[in-house]
């Protein structure tokens, strides 16, 4: 949404923070919801953090690492997110289908038999680049 490709790393690794990921991954998916600024921690994070963490340091940290996206924080973006993501994913799965290659999604993956790992993989990423206008990034795990 922002124009820029997504990175390869782990989007909730930061500095600091090591041991608040879960935590890191609420707050954020909070920020890409909210249409204001974070002032207490969203419901059910206060405990993922140390008392001595408030919640402006950790909003902080998080747009420091993600300066790139920063501007699409706070401004209510997250449902128009989930339904770029939807778009992509049903995408994939109806070219898989029309591919003749059997297909299971799992959030936003895709489990599909060994010989058709290339295939699955050359697909997401043209189907994301249809939607999102950016390249994008596949992992493979077997």
């Amino acid at each position: 949404m922002a124009g820029h490709k997504p990175p390869f790393e782990d989007l909730y690794d930061i500095w600091g923070y090591g041991l608040n990921r879960p935590g890191i991954k609420k707050v954020m998916s909070a920020m890409i919801f909210a249409s204001d600024t974070l002032n207490r921690f969203p419901k059910g994070t206060r405990r993922l953090f140390s008392r001595s963490y408030k919640v402006g340091d950790v909003v902080e940290a998080i747009e420091a690492k993600h300066p790139m996206i920063r501007n699409c924080f706070h401004r209510g973006l997250g449902h128009d997110a989930q339904f770029i993501e939807s778009q992509i994913m049903v995408g994939v799965l109806l070219t898989l289908k029309d591919q003749g290659i059997m297909a299971l999604p799992i959030h936003d993956a895709v489990m599909v038999p060994a010989y058709a790992v290339s295939t699955a993989k050359e697909i997401m990423l043209d189907t994301f680049h249809r939607y999102a206008h950016v390249e994008g990034t596949v992992t493979v795990e077997a």
